[in-house]
């Protein structure tokens, strides 16, 4: 399987729709890794915007990483300055504020490689779209940032000498192990006002089980 998923790649980077279709008319999985890179990634590094698009229909997972958890594609369409697969990407539900396993943004990417009108574009969702709610604070003699993400219910805390200074610390928690803590009560405010779908006991373990405790008004 793994010249069919090289194949698949290979066509990705091409920006070969009929071959990609017909690979996976052929059994290939549209997420098959093959020397640690995906068809998505491929086609995100290569700027080819309508095979980027066709994958996702077809399947590919828009945050899956690769590399030992290096780049997800919109890290690598970041870092490349493919402006136009960043945006669809983004559309498709990539996580603006997705952190690597070196501790790096895809915001702190993009600076890095001098892309600094895909990283102010990137940084506005992570400010202001409802999946995702980012907080800084000063701590001491660094900045502390809680990046809030509700579809995968985790908590990311960062801490940085400055607010784009390389990470030294990184912590994940999920929202079950926060639950009703200030925090979280204010990122999820934040997630409403924004527009977030997410009900309180979709974020809240408690919350369910205190509404079913609660009595009808009136009785």
């Amino acid at each position: 399987m793994s010249d069919f998923a090289k194949t698949l790649i290979e066509a990705a980077k091409a920006g070969n729709i009929p071959l990609m279709q017909q690979q996976l008319a052929q059994g290939v999985d549209v997420n098959a890794v093959h020397n640690r890179d995906t068809a998505l990634v491929w086609a995100a590094n290569e700027g080819k915007t309508d095979a980027v698009a066709w994958l996702i229909d077809h399947g590919a997972n828009v945050n899956l990483s690769v590399q030992d958890g290096k780049y997800t594609p919109l890290m690598v369409a970041a870092v490349m300055g493919k402006m136009d697969v960043v945006v669809l990407l983004l559309e498709r539900g990539a996580h603006a504020a997705a952190i690597n396993s070196e501790g790096k943004s895809v915001v702190q990417l993009a600076k890095e490689n001098s892309r600094a009108d895909i990283a102010n574009y990137i940084q506005k969702f992570i400010d202001f779209g409802p999946d995702e709610v980012s907080f800084s604070y000063p701590l001491q003699d660094r900045v502390m940032q809680e990046i809030f993400n509700f579809p995968r219910k985790e908590r990311v805390t960062l801490v940085r000498k400055s607010s784009v200074g390389d990470v030294e610390a990184m912590q994940r928690d999920s929202f079950a192990s926060l639950d009703d803590t200030a925090g979280l009560r204010k990122a999820f405010a934040e997630h409403k006002k924004r527009g977030g779908k997410l009900d309180e006991a979709d974020v809240f373990s408690g919350a369910l089980q205190k509404a079913k405790l609660r009595k009808p008004s009136g009785l």
